[in-house]
């Protein structure tokens, strides 16, 4: 399972290094990179749950006219990139319309954080912000937080 949070760089030419604990666990397989839905974050998602996703927007019981159905398509679908991490070496380039996406320059402090079923990419003071438009929202928002987690 992917779980951590690492601080890593991107260099002046768009690349990162995943960090050496996801890259065994992901090692040798086909992987996805696109945009984080409705945060300014990139994902790394795993063939399974991409082609999950990809197979309920583009079954039969969804309909190509929904505008939500579109915007997922447009947003998750058009701008992946298909990649592979095959040696403990390889680094992964970052398409210039994904880095716009998530805030992205050359040489930034980034956030890579492991949840379970994919990775998020974050700038580290969009990451920054989030965290802390969070605490605030959870903070509003405790028992029903309780409440969801069945705790």
């Amino acid at each position: 399972m992917l779980r951590g949070e690492f601080e890593i760089n991107c260099d002046e030419k768009g690349r990162i290094s995943i960090p050496n604990k996801f890259k065994e666990e992901l090692y040798n397989q086909k992987l996805h990179l696109t945009k984080g839905f409705g945060e300014r974050c990139l994902w790394i998602l795993m063939d399974s749950t991409f082609r999950a996703i990809e197979e309920t927007l583009y079954s039969e019981k969804v309909s190509i006219l929904n505008a939500d159905v579109m915007a997922i398509q447009r947003l998750i679908i058009a701008p992946c990139e298909d990649f592979e991490i095959q040696n403990k070496n390889d680094r992964l380039l970052i398409p210039q319309s994904l880095r716009s996406h998530a805030n992205i320059l050359p040489k930034s402090n980034l956030i890579i954080l492991g949840l379970i079923n994919r990775l998020e990419i974050w700038e580290a003071g969009e990451y920054a912000k989030y965290c802390e438009e969070s605490i605030s929202n959870l903070k509003n928002n405790n028992t029903k937080i309780w409440e969801l987690l069945n705790v």
